[in-house]
């Protein structure tokens, strides 16, 4: 049914000479990823949302989202199993929300910085199937660094917005897994081959 709405609305913006066969599937193909991105957001705000932490999740998706795009990390084979995994990230993510007003202050800035650390010594990560010249490491390397300080900075704000901070803690945590089960899953798959 998705494939044919988007088939429908490829159809409606283009007329019908205009591409090739072969631009028609890439059009076809950025349309579902498309789709495929914003249920992923609607998904996890309507989550946060329905938990309690509408704010708070939204905080944590846009310092996530950055964070991520450019740092790499685990990888799902499939799209039930990304699904499944950004269930899972999400739970853990407005739990962490939850929980981290709950405890000391000290705890959660050493949590942050270590998770800033992992983040910032093991990024960025490449996918399986999108290796990254050097060129492109150097440039996701400076972008995650940056937007790491940048991130850490809209931290001073937490004594005025506590939510702010652990918003960040919490995008921080999630990526530093990430990034973690990321390499486990490269390392199991290589010594398979082997």
């Amino acid at each position: 049914m998705i494939k044919k709405i988007e088939e429908q609305v490829v159809n409606y913006l283009l007329p019908e000479e205009a591409l090739s066969l072969d631009e028609l599937e890439i059009c076809l193909y950025g349309l579902n990823m498309i789709i495929k991105k914003a249920y992923h957001i609607v998904f996890i705000l309507g989550l946060g949302f329905i938990l309690g932490e509408f704010c708070g999740t939204l905080l944590f998706l846009v310092i996530y989202a950055q964070i991520r795009e450019y740092s790499g990390g685990y990888h799902a084979d499939s799209s039930t199993g990304c699904y499944c995994c950004t269930i899972i990230a999400t739970v853990c993510a407005i739990a962490l929300i939850k929980v981290l007003p709950q405890i000391n202050l000290y705890w959660s800035l050493g949590c942050m910085l270590i998770c800033g650390g992992i983040i910032w010594g093991v990024s960025p990560q490449e996918a399986e199937n999108k290796p990254l010249m050097e060129m492109e490491k150097r440039k996701y390397q400076y972008v995650t660094r940056k937007y790491l300080l940048i991130s850490g900075g809209i931290c001073v704000f937490g004594g005025i917005c506590p939510l702010i901070m652990y918003s960040v803690v919490t995008a921080w945590t999630i990526q530093a897994i990430m990034l973690g089960a990321g390499k486990l899953k490269s390392t199991c798959k290589r010594r398979k081959r082997i």
